[in-house]
């Protein structure tokens, strides 16, 4: 099972986010069909996009778009992450 652990140290003057998210790269790798490269690269921008949906959205019509503009085989367009 994946899981985001939160938490705040020193008064809440320091943030802590921890995130594992190997099945759900996986999930995405065997649906896509990636190379390990690809794979690695889109695993970092997935949980980086919700470890940020996780802390910087307060209000549920808010959202982070990341874009990726690249001009290797790898393209991707953009992530999305919104509150539920």
């Amino acid at each position: 099972m994946d899981r985001v652990i939160k938490g705040l140290a020193y008064e809440g003057k320091v943030s802590i986010i921890a995130a594992e998210t190997t099945k759900l790269i996986e999930s995405i790798r065997k649906i896509h069909d990636l190379t390990p490269t690809t794979t690695a690269i889109l695993g970092r921008v997935a949980t980086i996009s919700g470890m940020m949906g996780l802390t910087e959205i307060k209000e549920k019509e808010d959202s982070i778009t990341i874009q990726i503009n690249g001009k290797g085989p790898v393209r991707f367009d953009c992530f999305s992450s919104k509150k539920r």
